[in-house]
């Protein structure tokens, strides 16, 4: 569950073991207690994510489709009304709204693509980006394609190609966008119903159910089985460095190592799987909103999951993260929460399990410790 290193000629650093009666400072109970670096310096070496500590914050008005994305220099998010618009943050606290040009978008996926936004939205509406990093800068509509519009995270971004690949919402073709052109050119793939799309480093991989669409290029495109079915509403992110998570499956996570090329199922530490999760990467971690809290991992093998009280402990939120400034928004909402986080304090495990009894009511497992010392 948690990598370990042995010392000392008994149980592991980090290891989880259930029982009664073990005692701090040797044993810690799995509770999600915070916990000081200076105090467990050795274990703090296995949790890489600090505690969380959230501020309620407004937006300018309720945010749409869970949209949020960061860049360098700004947050930026969906915005529901004024129909083509987004709102725009440099420290998620202070919020300031702006059009964009393409009418009545109602704005469903956005990245920051090498040094522009690129924003999409449904049926009839044309893609738009901006001339340069600020999303108040003039956005033009795109020209060349997705007239049935492109699917909610279906932009995908190369920085070394300096192309941008969208999925069109008819599901067979795929579109790219070179750096500084406002005009998509259209590639043929297989007829999919495609629901996501990310970059590894080395390639587009697009999300297609039972399958994934992979290309070096954004031009050529091949497909290839995965080892268990996503749901139509699955997400895939990758951070960009080989590690690509697909979540909306039922044994919890898919994740793969080597750009997609291999897949395992990872899970979440005390978190019951759940196919509605939605994954994101941003700034320099994966995120998955669960009901016990959000949980975060570098390389999508190994979660951590913060319970932080004051986040909406909800699937249906996002994250982002610019710097060292988190956000967390849903859907429908002017509520926002932005995060802190702690160098000096870092969460306990938390573990809550149970074991069905053959009435069918849960009961309570014995409470499970980490060895800390």
């Amino acid at each position: 569950m948690i990598f370990s290193s042995q010392f000392g000629g008994g149980l592991a650093l980090g290891t989880v073991v259930q029982g009664v009666g073990l005692a701090a400072p040797e044993y810690v109970a799995c509770d999600g207690r915070i916990l000081s670096r200076a105090s467990y310096a050795r274990l703090a070496t296995l949790f890489p994510f600090g505690k969380l500590t959230g501020t309620v914050r407004a937006l300018v008005e309720s945010s749409t489709n869970y949209c949020i994305a960061a860049s360098p220099n700004y947050l930026v998010a969906a915005a529901a009304t004024a129909a083509s618009a987004v709102q725009y943050s440099t420290d998620g606290a202070s919020w300031s709204k702006t059009g964009v040009v393409t009418p009545s978008m109602a704005v469903s996926s956005l990245i920051f693509a090498g040094s522009r936004w690129i924003a999409t939205g449904g049926a009839g509406t044309a893609p738009a980006v901006t001339t340069g990093d600020n999303p108040n800068s003039t956005w033009a509509a795109l020209t060349g394609g997705t007239p049935s519009g492109v699917v909610r995270y279906g932009v995908a971004y190369s920085a070394a190609l300096g192309r941008a690949a969208l999925i069109s919402a008819s599901g067979s073709t795929i579109h790219t966008l070179e750096n500084g052109a406002t005009a998509l050119v259209a590639r043929t793939a297989s007829s999919q119903a495609r629901s996501g799309i990310c970059h590894t480093g080395t390639q587009f991989i697009t999300l297609n159910g039972a399958t994934i669409s992979t290309s070096a290029d954004g031009i050529t495109w091949a497909d290839a089985p995965l080892p268990e079915a996503a749901s139509s509403t699955a997400g895939i992110a990758s951070n960009g460095a080989g590690g690509v998570v697909i979540s909306g499956v039922g044994s919890g996570l898919l994740v793969s190592q080597d750009h997609g090329a291999n897949w395992a199922v990872a899970a979440i530490p005390g978190v019951p799987a759940d196919s509605a999760w939605q994954v994101y990467y941003s700034g320099d971690r994966f995120f998955v909103p669960t009901t016990r809290g959000v949980a975060m991992s570098l390389d999508g093998r190994a979660w951590f999951l913060e319970p932080q009280p004051i986040q909406l402990r909800a699937t249906a939120t996002m994250f982002a993260k610019k710097g060292g400034a988190f956000l967390q928004t849903q859907t429908g909402s002017t509520v926002a929460y932005s995060f802190a986080e702690s160098a000096t304090e870092f969460n306990a495990p938390l573990l809550q399990a149970y074991m069905p009894a053959a009435s069918g009511n849960p009961i309570p497992l014995p409470p499970s410790y980490i060895k800390a010392l």
